[in-house]
C-alpha cells in the first residue's frame, strides 16, 4: 500500500522525482477513502477495488501527462 500510496501522490512510474507531501497527500488520500468506506459499511472487497480504481487512475493521468511534456 505504500507504493500505492507514493504513485498516487504523483511520483512518475517512469522515472523522475516524487515529493514527500506528495506522498504524504497520496497516503491521506488513501486512509480517507479507506476509512469513509468501512463507516459506510462497504465490504473490505469493494474497498480494495476503490482504491485499485484509483490507483490506475493516477497512473493513467501521469502517462497521459508524460505525453503532453514529451510533444511540448
Amino acid at each position: 500500500k505504500v507504493i500505492s500510496a507514493v504513485i498516487i501522490g504523483g511520483a512518475s512510474l517512469s522515472g523522475g522525482e516524487g515529493t514527500v507531501i506528495g506522498s504524504f497527500l497520496g497516503a491521506l488520500l488513501m486512509a480517507i477513502i479507506t476509512n469513509a468506506l468501512t463507516l459506510l459499511g462497504v465490504d473490505v472487497y469493494w474497498n480494495e477495488f476503490v482504491i485499485g480504481a484509483t490507483l490506475l487512475l493516477a497512473v493513467a493521468v501521469d502517462v497521459i501527462g508524460g505525453k503532453k511534456r514529451q510533444k511540448a
